[in-house]
């Protein structure tokens, strides 16, 4: 049976830095992903059904969900965490 409709996940890196992870107190590179399922027809993706963004550890794995909100914000100390000077270590957002 061939199905003409469903869905499909669509992954976006929307950033990478360094953040003190909360679970392994590791300050590891962390990155950041905007997670989007889109509804399909003949496999030509028509619109978003529901997004979700993900923050996740390299040196231990944990991935914490986020709201748009605190994305937002981490993104922006990931960004500035590979800026000029010192290196800074901001905590991963707290839930």
């Amino acid at each position: 049976m061939i199905f003409i409709w469903g869905s499909k996940a669509y992954v976006d890196l929307l950033a990478t830095g360094n953040l003190v992870c909360r679970q392994c107190h590791n300050p590891a590179a962390h990155r950041l992903h905007r997670v989007r399922r889109k509804f399909t027809f003949f496999w030509i993706p028509l619109f978003t059904t529901s997004t979700k963004h993900l923050l996740d550890c390299t040196f231990c794995g944990l991935q914490s969900h986020l709201t748009a909100e605190e994305a937002e914000r981490c993104a922006a100390d990931l960004r500035s965490s590979y800026g000029g000077g010192q290196p800074s270590h901001p905590q991963v957002p707290q839930h």
